[in-house]
């Protein structure tokens, strides 16, 4: 037991004797005499006379603890600390605040705090008082998809939103994606095959449980379609080539308006089917598919050259042949 006296507060009254009356004298030999009668007594009971200075003689307490500006949680004699996902724990400098007379080791002393690192402060008695700091690193809070594919093309990936188109003629009912991911998982799972006739939301998880929701959209690309698989004038048909179409029409048809009946795979065709054109020069037509993109054809109409090889007429001394089929019959005097 310590009986602890504050020699600053209590002043023991040691005067000059001309200074002092017999009362003063007295009060004076009364508190000499309880001071001594105390130091005796705790003596006795295997105590020890320690003045009271400013401050607490026995503090040896941490009362903080930060690293990287991340004040611990103290707890008894327990500090925790979680410091963000990646902190390299092998080396981290604390800063630390005490009561006592020292802490070891020390503050701002670089520490691993891969496993638990005890600390202990020493009070200005002597006494000790030992910390125990565990130093955890946060969880992963990546949950990001990074990679959306289906039949090997790429989605578009834009905040929380996918979007990706597929061929034209492609079904969206039955599509299997896969999918890449910083997180733990993502639902549904990549590889499972999914109808993408509507927007499917996809959730992933990070490894501090926070998730994130995306968004994906599968469209058909439009038709690229955009032939010409049929071009007639008066019933005749035309030789369709790569982008050249040629066709005769029979002699004596003209070719200034001429009205063509055209077949296409597009969504249209300029000019239009069934527009008479003036065939006198070769007429582009420009074919435009459901997508935009558009091919031309260059349409030549020719006519064909006469047929006639008759013979007409034929006379001899100005008598006229009977003329047959393949055959002239005539007679002379």
């Amino acid at each position: 037991m310590k009986i602890l006296f504050n020699i600053n507060k209590r002043k023991l009254c040691y005067r000059s004797a001309e200074k002092i009356n017999l009362n003063t004298s007295r009060r004076c030999f009364a508190q000499s005499l309880l001071v001594f009668f105390i130091i005796i007594f705790s003596l006795g009971c295997g105590g020890s006379f320690e003045p009271l200075l400013d401050e607490p003689y026995s503090s040896k307490d941490i009362t903080g603890f930060s690293i990287l500006g991340i004040p611990g949680n103290i707890q008894a004699n327990n500090i925790s600390l979680t410091v963000p996902y990646g902190t390299d724990r092998t080396y981290l400098t604390p800063t630390i605040e005490i009561t006592g007379a020292n802490v070891s080791p020390a503050s701002g002393t670089a520490q691993n705090f891969t496993n638990p690192i005890s600390y202990t402060v020493t009070a200005a008695n002597g006494s000790t008082k030992t910390y125990t700091a565990n130093v955890n690193e946060a969880s992963n809070t990546a949950k990001d998809i990074t990679g959306f594919t289906i039949l090997g093309i790429s989605g578009t990936i834009a905040g929380n939103s996918i979007s990706l188109t597929v061929p034209y003629g492609t079904g969206t009912s039955n599509l299997t994606p896969t999918i890449t991911i910083t997180g733990v998982n993502v639902s549904p799972a990549s590889g499972t095959a999914r109808d993408f006739t509507n927007p499917i939301i996809y959730t992933v998880t990070a490894a501090d449980g926070s998730t994130k929701t995306y968004t994906a959209t599968v469209s058909v690309a439009l038709s690229t379609a955009k032939d010409i698989t049929g071009f007639s004038i008066v019933g005749i048909p035309g030789a369709i080539g790569a982008n050249s179409i040629s066709l005769t029409v029979p002699y004596g048809t003209g070719t200034s308006n001429l009205t063509p009946t055209i077949t296409i795979t597009g969504a249209s065709v300029s000019p239009a089917s069934g527009a008479a054109r003036d065939f006198t020069s070769p007429v582009t037509y420009t074919v435009t598919a459901a997508d935009g993109s558009t091919k031309t054809y260059t349409v030549t109409v020719s006519e064909a050259l006469n047929t006639a090889k008759d013979i007409t007429g034929f006379s001899i001394l100005g008598i006229p042949g009977t003329i047959g089929a393949n055959s002239i019959l005539l007679t002379v005097p």
